[in-house]
């Protein structure tokens, strides 16, 4: 039987040769993960759907004095009690009948999926495939690089017409009327590419 963890013994953990888990007997299923390289981390061993599941929770907090208040939460750094008490959790949803390791790789798909529809992603995309074929591929990058503080993180479905128009007259106040034509002109080459096709579709 796993004997309980202690923070000492936790923190007094040292890395071998190969990757190790010490499993922790305050809470089921609750591992001590620590790499080759030292790094230390917290995971949970379930059964779901007749499969034994590990399920990472986060690194382990160093420095007791830095630890939150507030309840525990998935990938931030875990005190012991802080990895007991999200690892009970979330063997409370699996009795429940829900799966949170399921549940984490669909939000990072949705995650993966609404990056890869950004305004930045999208250029670099357009610019990757569509480079050989500009002869001023350096200024069309140059162009398309100055929206990107103020709209490159933005979803390109969500950017309203007003908000490329405010980028454009920035551009015009601090560089030139010229230079803000001509990332206009670039950025209609670039939403009339991709308007109505996966990126990955040649124009």
């Amino acid at each position: 039987m796993a004997k309980n963890l202690t923070a000492v013994a936790v923190a007094k953990a040292r890395a071998g040769s190969t990757r190790r888990e010490i499993p922790d007997g305050g809470c089921r299923g609750l591992h001590l993960v620590i790499q080759s390289s030292g790094h230390k981390s917290w995971a949970l061993r379930y059964r779901s759907r007749g499969r034994t599941v590990k399920f990472t929770l986060g690194p382990v907090l160093i420095g007791a004095g830095a630890e939150s208040a507030n309840a525990p939460e998935l990938d931030t750094p875990l005190s012991l009690a802080a990895a007991r008490e999200l690892g009970t959790r979330t063997l409370r949803e699996v009795q429940a009948g829900r799966d949170p390791a399921e549940a984490k790789r669909r939000r990072r798909e949705q995650q993966r999926a609404a990056e890869a529809d950004t305004l930045q992603a999208i250029c670099e995309e357009f610019l990757r495939r569509e480079g050989p074929r500009l002869r001023t591929l350096g200024q069309r990058k140059a162009d398309l690089e100055l929206l990107y503080p103020s709209l490159g993180r933005l979803p390109v479905d969500q950017i309203k017409r007003g908000q490329y128009k405010r980028v454009f007259d920035a551009i015009a106040d601090q560089r030139s009327l010229k230079r803000a034509a001509r990332v206009q002109r670039a950025t209609k080459a670039l939403l009339n590419c991709t308007a109505g096709a996966p990126i990955t579709s040649p124009c």
